[in-house]
C-alpha cells in the first residue's frame, strides 16, 4: 500500500502492527516514512528514539540515528545536533568492528555518516577535520565506497587550501567516478563554491 502510494491505508496497517505488538521495529520504520512525506518533525524524532531504545538489529539503530541527523540539519536547521546523531551513528558502527560477518550494509551506513561529518566539517571550516573523516571512511571501505564521488569531492574540498595538487587529484578522481559531475565542476578549482554546492546538494538529499 505505501508503494502503491496508498498512504492512509499504510499509515493505518502500521499503526494495527503498533497495537498488536508495541515498538514493533518495521511498524515504527513504516511510520518515520509517514511522518517524513508528512513533514511531522517531532512525531518523526519520536519514533526514530523508540527505534534506537527497542531495535536489535544494528543496521536499524543507525538508520534511525542517520535519519534523525538528516532531518536535524536539512529540516530543522539544527546542524550541531545532527552532528551528535551522526557521531553517535560513527561511534555505534565502531563498536561492532569486531563482530564477524558484519554486513556491508553497516559499512555503507558508517561511510553515509562520516561523509556528512566531512561536510558539516566543511561548513564550519575545519578542513583537517574533514580530511579525516573521508580518510577513516575511503580506509572503511577502500573501492567498494557506494558514495565514492562524494568523498572524493569532501577531500578535495578540505584539501583545497593546504594541498592544491592533492586536492586537483581528488577532484578528478571524483569525476572519473561519476560522469554527470563533470557538467557542474568543469573547469572548477577544487575549492570553488561550485564544488561544495554540489557536495552538498548530493549530501542533503540523501537521507541514507
Amino acid at each position: 500500500e505505501w508503494a502503491l502510494e496508498k498512504r492512509d491505508k499504510a499509515q493505518q496497517r502500521f499503526n494495527k502492527a503498533l497495537g498488536v505488538q508495541a515498538n514493533n521495529i518495521t511498524a515504527l520504520m513504516g511510520m518515520g516514512e509517514v511522518y517524513y512525506v508528512e513533514e511531522d518533525w517531532p512525531n518523526l524524532l519520536n519514533t526514530y528514539n523508540s527505534v534506537i531504545r527497542f531495535a536489535h538489529d544494528p543496521r536499524r539503530v543507525i538508520e534511525a540515528y542517520l535519519v534523525k541527523g538528516h532531518v536535524l540539519d536539512a529540516k530543522m536547521g539544527l546542524p550541531d545536533k545532527a552532528e551528535q546523531h551522526y557521531q553517535k551513528a560513527k561511534h555505534y558502527q565502531e563498536t561492532l568492528s569486531g563482530e564477524v560477518d558484519r554486513p556491508a550494509r553497516l559499512e555503507r551506513l558508517a561511510e553515509l555518516a562520516l561523509l556528512k561529518l566531512s561536510e558539516l566539517a566543511l561548513r564550519d571550516k575545519k578542513s583537517d577535520q574533514a580530511t579525516a573523516f573521508v580518510k577513516q571512511a575511503l580506509e572503511l571501505v577502500g573501492s567498494s565506497a557506494a558514495f565514492g564521488p562524494e568523498l572524493h569531492l569532501a577531500m578535495a574540498l578540505s584539501l583545497a587550501g593546504s594541498d592544491s595538487q592533492a586536492a586537483e587529484a581528488a577532484l578528478n578522481q571524483a569525476v572519473s567516478l561519476d560522469s554527470n559531475l563533470g557538467d557542474s565542476v568543469a573547469g572548477k578549482e577544487p575549492g570553488d563554491e561550485a564544488v561544495l554546492l554540489e557536495l552538498q546538494a548530493r549530501i542533503q538529499s540523501n537521507r541514507l
